[in-house]
């Protein structure tokens, strides 16, 4: 049986631990809630980008760019975007599961490369017989900068453009609240001017309008320089 001065010592030994597990609490709070702002503040810019994509491509026609170009999907490129960490309930393997099922609902896909995001896509997709993209990033959520996107994004257009693939698709999750992610997923090109943003259909009203009531707009420069 444990003597008093042990018992003493454990409860010492339990609040000094409830007081360091407090203040990691709060870290964590803090930055979660900086990284909740960063999301939702960046929707309303992707939201009205989308627009104006939709906007552009709808009068530039689709021959006006080659990210328009159609082909017969054989080659696909699958770009999955997971957690650097575990311990987050199903939110890296919904992502998975979902990839899995877009793969196996195409079996017109001959050849799938995938460009994981994030050190579990990377740890996941190594086990599997898919092959990989020439790159990965495991671990950039830690310091999540623009340079980022914009490699990843010129890696993808490359391959299009040059005809190594014929389509790529993003699986991601898309936050809800801290409790509630819902999996997307996109094909990324070739690029649908219909489908070009969810508030296209805004775009489409503008164009079935009456003549006089239809907003014009003056393009410098060209619509199609400015898809380019």
């Amino acid at each position: 049986m444990a003597s008093l001065i042990d018992i003493r010592r454990r409860l010492r030994s339990v609040k000094s631990t409830q007081q360091i597990t407090r203040a990691m609490k709060m870290v964590a709070a803090a930055r979660l809630r900086r990284a909740q702002d960063r999301v939702l503040g960046a929707r309303p810019y992707a939201r009205l980008i989308g627009e104006i994509l939709a906007s552009v491509a709808s009068r530039a026609g689709e021959g006006a760019s080659p990210f328009f170009a159609v082909r017969e999907e054989k080659r696909v490129l699958l770009l999955v975007i997971a957690g650097d960490r575990g311990l987050c309930g199903a939110f890296n393997t919904n992502v998975h599961r979902a990839a899995m099922s877009l793969i196996g609902s195409h079996k017109e896909w001959t050849e799938v490369r995938v460009l994981p995001v994030g050190r579990k896509a990377v740890e996941f997709w190594r086990r599997r017989r898919f092959p990989l993209a020439e790159k990965s990033y495991p671990g950039i959520f830690g310091n999540l900068q623009y340079a980022h996107a914009r490699e990843i994004s010129a890696y993808i257009s490359k391959e299009f453009l040059e005809e190594r693939i014929d389509a790529a698709y993003v699986v991601v999750n898309e936050f809800r609240s801290i409790l509630s992610q819902v999996v997307r997923v996109k094909r990324l090109l070739p690029i649908a001017p219909e489908d070009a943003s969810a508030p296209v259909a805004a775009a489409r009203k503008e164009a079935t309008a009456p003549a006089g009531s239809r907003t014009e707009y003056l393009y410098e420069p060209d619509p199609k320089t400015i898809l380019e």
